[in-house]
């Protein structure tokens, strides 16, 4: 959980520091690096199969943004597995 938690700080630490208004192409990459980070929180304290499918659904919105960071997104995406039982 710990782990978890860790990469989602990243993620959204990656957004709010390196992500502007100025050449972003319209991208608001402080609210997707937001959501990431409060899907991550929800899906640390339920992991139900809804929460991970959010989770993962904001990080692919993410990872698809073009935000600073977004490129290793993937890694945290495929690592995510939510089917019931996991």
């Amino acid at each position: 959980m710990k782990k978890l938690m860790l990469v989602a700080l990243t993620v959204a630490a990656f957004g709010i520091t390196s992500c502007g208004n100025d050449d972003d192409g319209g991208v608001d990459c402080v609210s997707l690096a937001t959501n990431v980070s409060n899907a991550a929180e929800t899906y640390g304290a339920d992991q139900s199969v809804a929460n991970c499918e959010a989770y993962k659904a904001a990080l692919e919105a993410y990872a698809n943004s073009g935000c600073e960071g977004s490129g290793d997104v993937g890694i945290l995406i495929s690592a995510l597995d939510c089917t019931a039982g996991n």
